[in-house]
């Protein structure tokens, strides 16, 4: 089966499984998931994190989890990231926090800062900030974009220092000063508004 062929057939399986879910059939859609994953290769493995993402298949955060850890396949670890934020997983919250902590490539570890803002548990903050001086200006922006999202008060002079300092430019999102300057205006709002965490 040649590339081409195999990618057809993994959208179209991410379809089936995102239609599933929206006909309320999470269990037909979560068990063919889990065979898609045991019997198929990366890019049914992206195929189905999309598609848990996209159809509210909380059942798959285990084997999101499992991915993100596992594997050495960067769309793979980056697409079960991204589940993970958009499923707002909780529980995944330490398995993120050492992802954008490691080694992986940039890109894992943008969406793991990413997930992280998405899900907007506090306990990310501290390593959140630290990824502020991340070699990645793509891990800055995000780390930056998701402090804005916890809103908590301990990330308003780091974002500060970005938003004054770091004018390096990420692809499709501007700069990290940019992203640094909104995320601030966002904490700050909030703190107004007496609904953010204080951190």
């Amino acid at each position: 089966m040649s590339v081409l062929e195999m990618t057809r057939r993994a959208i179209d399986a991410e379809a089936a499984l995102v239609d599933l879910a929206s006909e309320g059939k999470h269990r037909m859609a979560v068990r063919l998931a889990r065979q898609l994953l045991a019997e198929r290769g990366p890019a049914y493995s992206c195929a189905v994190f999309r598609a848990a993402a996209a159809g509210n298949l909380g059942a798959l955060v285990p084997d999101a989890e499992q991915a993100v850890q596992t594997t050495s396949h960067t769309e793979v670890a980056f697409a079960a990231a991204y589940a993970l934020g958009r499923l707002y997983a909780r529980r995944s919250v330490p398995i993120l926090i050492k992802t954008l902590q490691s080694r992986r490539s940039a890109r894992v570890r943008a969406v793991a800062a990413e997930a992280l803002g998405e899900i907007g548990d506090v306990r990310a903050e501290r390593a959140l900030r630290e990824a502020l001086s991340d070699r990645s200006a793509e891990v800055r922006l995000f780390a930056a974009f998701s402090l804005g999202n916890l809103g908590t008060e301990g990330s308003l002079a780091e974002l500060s220092r970005v938003g004054k300092t770091d004018s390096a430019v990420v692809r499709n999102h501007g700069t990290v000063a940019a992203e640094a300057r909104r995320a601030q205006r966002r904490v700050r709002n909030r703190l107004r508004g007496g609904i953010c965490q204080r951190g």
